[in-house]
């Protein structure tokens, strides 16, 4: 019996051991990103990281309302001009981006996102987007980072290098479009801050 009672103590002070050796929040950290099917399986609502660099063939298309952290890895769109359709409220932070897209036709295009709400910082998105469109139905908004703001956003130390390129006439002025080397258009008026951000793309 009292080997027993000694044996359970022994392994309780090892347990516990164990439990002072985690880190405290490691649990809450958020699910490890390393490839493009991940990625694209990701929760809607969901917190993620990347663990390495990865190639998007796809955009992730459902209306992203949770966390990202790129952990200085770097997304490359390989014939997909965005990595996010939508984001919602959602916060992406500490991430690269590269993209090289040609196209004809009309919709709102960023390299993170095309059209996208809530709290991005430290992202550096190096873009070549060659856009052409009709006489009469431009409706683009195209911006390095974001091509559409949607919501209350803040946008913090993010840079975007490269060149954004239209060719068309564009329609009329009563329909809102736009080219920036950050954000293409703010779609909405609401509270939406633009901070400590850096363009050095030839728009």
């Amino acid at each position: 019996m009292k080997k027993t009672v000694s044996f359970l103590i022994i392994i309780s002070m090892l347990l516990s051991s164990v439990l002072l050796l985690i880190p405290v929040g490691a649990a809450s950290e958020g699910t490890p990103i390393s490839s493009e099917a991940e990625f694209l399986a990701m929760n809607a609502g969901g917190n993620y990281y990347l663990t390495r660099d990865i190639t998007l063939g796809s955009s992730y298309s459902s209306d992203f309302s949770g966390s990202l952290d790129g952990r200085g890895h770097k997304i490359t769109l390989g014939g997909v001009s965005s990595a996010f359709k939508s984001i919602v409220g959602g916060s992406i932070s500490n991430l690269d981006l590269s993209v090289n897209y040609s196209a004809s036709g009309s919709s709102d295009m960023g390299a993170l996102a095309a059209v996208a709400s809530g709290s991005f910082e430290n992202i550096n998105a190096t873009v070549n987007y060659s856009v052409s469109s009709g006489a009469g139905t431009f409706k683009h908004a195209l911006g390095g980072i974001i091509g559409r703001i949607n919501g209350k956003s803040s946008i913090k130390n993010c840079t975007a290098s490269g060149e954004l390129s239209v060719n068309t006439t564009p329609r009329s002025s009563s329909i809102r479009y736009g080219i920036g080397g950050i954000v293409g258009i703010i779609a909405e008026a609401g509270d939406v801050r633009i901070t400590d951000c850096i363009n050095n793309a030839k728009v």
